[in-house]
């Protein structure tokens, strides 16, 4: 049995699907122009993005490109590693 704080956890964690649809959301992108961009249907960019079925990993790949979210993110949920540089944070490109 899971303790109440590790449920509560487990009901509010993102799952890849919550992060396809976030990614498009703030980029602007829409369900039809990632679909064309993939080659795939719209329809199946909506499953995608509603928990039904995932992207193979090269398409995950093409979806970051194409909003500009860390292809690392879009699969693990784990935000990108970053370094200080003089007080500033700068991105860290992370091995594929």
């Amino acid at each position: 049995m899971l303790s109440s704080m590790n449920a509560y956890q487990f009901r509010f964690e993102f799952d890849l699907a919550d992060r396809l649809r976030k990614s498009l959301r703030v980029s602007g992108v829409s369900v039809g122009a990632m679909a064309r961009a993939l080659g795939v249907s719209r329809n199946t960019v909506s499953n995608w993005i509603n928990g039904r079925g995932r992207p193979h990993e090269e398409q995950v790949v093409v979806w970051a490109g194409i909003t500009d979210a860390p292809a690392s993110w879009l699969e693990s949920g784990e935000p990108p590693a970053i370094a200080i540089d003089g007080g500033l944070p700068v991105k860290v490109a992370l091995a594929a």
